[in-house]
């Protein structure tokens, strides 16, 4: 059923490596852009985005697993996993340009790895494990939510760990956690069509946790890249974000740095500035050929 955030979409599906089945929405004309979405996302989080560049570009929107129209989890599910997920519909749809946001940035820089032909890739904010884990201050709190069957509490845990500096990371857990707890159960009870449950999202955060703690040895493999990389962050991320920037951009040293005043790490989100992100994607991936190199 098409709802208003999906109208003009059409979905379809790949078979991973591992025989999981991964949905994806499409909508527009043109060379295939490949959109990624980060944690506590789908593809659902995209569709703004995808709409500002779909007069330009066949866009796909994964839903990574767990979520929504794709296949679940399994058991030792890692970064290799999540890239080969990728990996798939670019073979299927024969795409060679990519936005990652976030972990979603992460997995992309791996499939680069794996995979030859790749024209363009931006990266917005990927949280790279450059010195450890960026999210170790979360993980006691947020195992020990879930452990207790709190998921208010486990999103808290979340946007407290990873530096969100929205009004519910500011306010004591003890006032927001019944909160949101509320809201999932709302959600549960009765989902919408268009709606990822939140539950869903906070549980599939630990995979995220995963992707990033392997991102380590990912940084040693990229030096060599050659493909035409667009790294993108806002003035208003966490620091540790923009550590993670400039650690790639001394790695790559012909990658293009942007910053986005004002804007935030999920400001290609529906809820944020989607339209002002689109602009600086379309200026890039319909750039013919590869960016001049700069130092």
């Amino acid at each position: 059923m098409q709802t208003k955030l999906t109208e003009g979409f059409k979905n379809d599906w790949v078979i991973s490596a591992d025989g999981t089945r991964i949905g994806y929405r499409q909508i527009g004309n043109g060379p295939g852009l490949i959109l990624l979405h980060g944690a506590l996302q789908s593809s659902l989080n995209f569709t703004e985005l995808a709409k500002a560049l779909s007069a330009d570009f066949t866009v796909y929107v994964p839903d990574r697993r767990g979520r929504g129209l794709s296949g679940p989890y399994h058991a030792g599910d890692d970064l290799v996993t999540e890239a080969n997920d990728l990996i798939a519909i670019i073979r299927q749809t024969k795409t060679v340009n990519i936005f990652g946001l976030s972990s979603g940035a992460v997995i992309t820089l791996q499939a680069l790895m794996l995979e030859n032909g790749l024209q363009k890739i931006a990266l917005y904010e990927p949280p790279l494990a450059i010195a450890g884990h960026p999210f170790n201050k979360l993980d006691g709190p947020y195992q020990k939510a879930l452990k207790d069957n709190n998921y208010g509490r486990a999103f808290v845990a979340i946007l407290k760990g990873t530096g969100d500096d929205s009004l519910f990371s500011k306010l004591p857990p003890f006032i927001t956690a019944p909160l949101i707890n509320r809201q999932m159960k709302s959600q549960l009870k009765k989902p919408a069509d268009d709606e990822i449950p939140l539950r869903v999202l906070v549980e599939n955060f630990s995979q995220d946790r995963i992707v990033i703690n392997d991102s380590a040895r990912l940084l040693p493999e990229i030096k060599d890249i050659r493909t035409s990389m667009l790294l993108l962050g806002g003035t208003k991320s966490a620091g540790y974000l923009e550590k993670a920037l400039d650690s790639l951009q001394q790695i790559i040293p012909r990658a293009r740095r942007i910053y986005l005043k004002g804007l935030g790490h999920i400001a290609a989100d529906n809820s944020e500035q989607p339209l002002k992100v689109a602009e600086v994607l379309l200026d890039f991936f319909k750039f013919q050929g590869h960016l001049p190199v700069t130092n």
